[in-house]
């Protein structure tokens, strides 16, 4: 379930990013060119994904713990985005790949 959040609230915060009209977002994942034609849609689809995110946080840690894992998943992947972003390192396989560890690791830990 943690890993159904982090991967909503890295798809939620990317497609709110590829929506900024400071930021040119490359085409990589298929989504920028999408985010910035149909800027509503997109900002609405990101922000419905964070809020799933914080839902499943909440389920799974309890309100407070909960609110606090979203915000500490938000600010990681925010932060992460940004940086990495614009020099083109946010490869889908790579990002896959550390899904894949992401999900293993949490059914070893579990």
């Amino acid at each position: 379930m943690v890993s159904l959040a982090l991967l909503s609230c890295f798809c939620g915060f990317y497609l709110c990013y590829t929506t900024s009209k400071k930021v040119e977002a490359p085409n990589v994942f298929g989504i920028g060119k999408w985010g910035k034609k149909k800027a509503k849609t997109a900002k609405g689809t990101g922000l419905l994904l964070l809020g799933v995110s914080c839902a499943l946080t909440i389920i799974q840690f309890g309100l407070g713990a909960g609110i606090f894992a979203f915000s500490v998943f938000l600010m990681t992947w925010g932060s992460l985005v940004v940086l990495l972003n614009p020099l083109r390192l946010l490869d889908p396989k790579v990002l896959a790949s550390v899904f894949f560890l992401i999900v293993l690791s949490e059914v070893f830990i579990s």
